[in-house]
């Protein structure tokens, strides 16, 4: 039990998630574990890189907006100062 719980430890598992670790080795052996957790944080870190990715999106787009309408704004102000 110990050799597995180390293997398991030292392949893919942190501190907090070596009793979950533990389980499934016991459970099921140590064959599918590692897929498991590989798994987690391949499709986790996918998970947060879009959300990042769309909020940056979100906030480039909002201020392209700002910014284009400012300078709107000040095209028509010159254009009213060289008619009047």
């Amino acid at each position: 039990m110990f050799i597995k719980q180390q293997r398991c430890s030292a392949l893919v598992c942190d501190q907090q998630d070596s009793l979950v670790c533990v389980q499934m080795n016991d459970a099921i052996g140590f064959e599918l574990p590692w897929v498991y957790f590989v798994s987690l944080v391949i499709f986790g870190s996918f998970f947060v890189l879009n959300l990042v990715l769309g909020v940056l999106s979100g906030f480039v787009t909002f201020h392209q907006i700002q910014v284009i309408s400012l300078f709107k704004h000040a095209l028509m102000l010159q254009l009213f100062l060289v008619f009047v």
